[in-house]
């Protein structure tokens, strides 16, 4: 699948600030203290804070608007200038306080320190006005908002209700980085994209940074703020996604880290990118992921480019799971190369012998075995609060990795009618013990078969097992 994003365009409102890097190499240490002298060999200024969401964002093809305060100074008008150059279409609300610098000095690609430069932010009643107005000229023409907040002092509560009322009113997605420890500002946001130390703030207790741990505390605080979402990001643990019916976990993308900077921004930046163009939230998160561990292998705030997006996924686009999008392009093709396409679905929680069994017949009558997931949610419909036992990335992940299956897919609805109005394929394949006319969806396959339970193997009689085992 080719990503595309330029039909995108995204608001970014945060905290703005300059990010300066000095370069060298050290020579010796001072003889004046026990630090290293550092020869500066070349200077590079880049947009940091919430410019550096939005320089993400352009960087792959989204358009942005980026709303935030800079100071009457020369490194504010170094701020306007770089967004102009990067096709920002930036909207700077005038502090009275100096612009927000921060210096990292690196010697031999270790960084050595860091300077700020900043003072308590303060806009006059004026600026404030006219920062409302300008919020108010551009929502009919964003598909999605971003909030950065560095806990500088920009995104005031005031703000940040401002525009969750009026997105929500327009049915637009907000997306929040969030910093401190009440997010009462933050409520009723689609999405918020907290790191472990950010949760472990907020919820007050500690935390491990552990599946079960992040789990147990991020549904918590989910519900607590009524949001659809939260997006944990787990530094070597990767990420973790939490809503109303999962909490699925996402390894690290990152082979080689040289500098996290930045990072965090790169991750809601292709998060917006990504949602603002119709993908669903698990293939943004993903992408996310995968951008995440990009821009860990650049020293610097360096943003993430599309073409390097590009080529991470499509290393990775042949995989056997697959979005329906995808799915119905590649049967597509195979159809016209005159391949026999096999379905079969189910919520294939617990896997055994017999769905082996399924799966291994099943591809023996055509050439291209699909098999569709029920999602956690309309699994929950069919079997109850207390299933799956496995979420539905698990679920997919194992039964991807059967060899007669060639392509998995998830489906929401408890059964897999639209779907098969879709693909429309050969022969649609279901194990049990009852007719062929019991099939749902079958009028939409060539062929009907039913593959009679294998003796002593099914979810049933597993869980049966399992109940009666002593098992520690």
């Amino acid at each position: 699948m080719n990503l595309d994003f330029k039909n995108a365009k995204v608001l970014v409102v945060g905290d703005c600030m300059l990010d300066r890097y000095y370069f060298g190499k050290v020579t010796r240490i001072s003889p004046e203290a026990p630090v290293p002298v550092t020869r500066i060999a070349s200077t590079n200024d880049t947009l940091g804070g919430a410019g550096n969401v939005a320089n993400n964002l352009v960087h792959l093809g989204a358009a942005c608007i980026l709303i935030g305060a800079i100071g009457d100074d020369d490194h504010g008008k170094l701020i306007h200038t770089r967004c102009n150059a990067g096709r920002i279409d930036f909207k700077p609300v005038r502090s009275v306080s100096q612009t927000i610098v921060k210096i990292r000095v690196f010697g031999d690609h270790q960084q050595i320190v860091r300077v700020d430069f900043e003072d308590p932010l303060f806009i006059d009643s004026k600026a404030k006005s006219e920062l409302f107005k300008s919020l108010d000229s551009v929502f009919d023409e964003i598909s999605l908002v971003v909030i950065s907040d560095y806990g500088k002092g920009f995104c005031t509560p005031g703000l940040c209700s401002h525009i969750i009322e009026n997105a929500s009113r327009r049915n637009l997605k907000v997306l929040i980085d969030p910093k401190g420890n009440d997010w009462t500002k933050y409520k009723n946001a689609t999405i918020i994209t907290p790191n472990v130390k950010e949760l472990l703030e907020i919820s007050g207790t500690l935390i491990d940074n552990e599946d079960d741990s992040v789990c147990e505390t991020g549904t918590r605080i989910r519900t607590t703020y009524a949001l659809e979402h939260l997006l944990v990001t787990r530094s070597e643990k990767g990420m973790s996604l939490l809503n109303q019916s999962s909490c699925s976990h996402f390894p690290t993308e990152a082979r080689e880290v040289f500098d996290v900077s930045g990072a965090g921004d790169t991750v809601m930046a292709t998060l917006a990118a990504s949602l603002a163009s119709g993908y669903d939230i698990v293939t943004s998160t993903r992408l996310a992921n995968k951008a995440a561990g990009i821009v860990c292998g650049k020293i610097g705030t360096a943003p993430i480019e599309l073409t390097e997006l590009q080529a991470a996924y499509s290393s990775t686009d042949n995989s056997k799971v697959t979005s329906t999008e995808s799915l119905l392009q590649k049967i597509q093709t195979l159809k016209n190369e005159g391949k026999k396409i096999v379905f079969t679905n189910g919520c294939f929680d617990l896997l055994h012998r017999g769905h082996l069994h399924l799966f291994n017949e099943a591809k023996k009558m055509g050439d291209v075995l699909v098999v569709a997931i029920n999602s956690d949610e309309s699994a929950k419909k069919i079997k109850g609060n207390r299933y799956p036992v496995n979420s539905e990335q698990d679920r997919s992940f194992v039964v991807s990795s059967i060899k007669d299956v060639d392509f998995v897919t998830i489906f929401d609805e408890v059964t897999p009618e639209t779907l098969l109005t879709q693909i429309m394929p050969d022969i649609i394949v279901k194990g049990g013990n009852y007719s062929v006319d019991e099939i749902v969806g079958k009028e939409f396959a060539h062929k009907a078969v039913i593959i009679p339970i294998l003796d002593g193997y099914s979810t049933q009689e597993l869980n049966r097992k399992f109940q009666s085992a002593d098992i520690d």
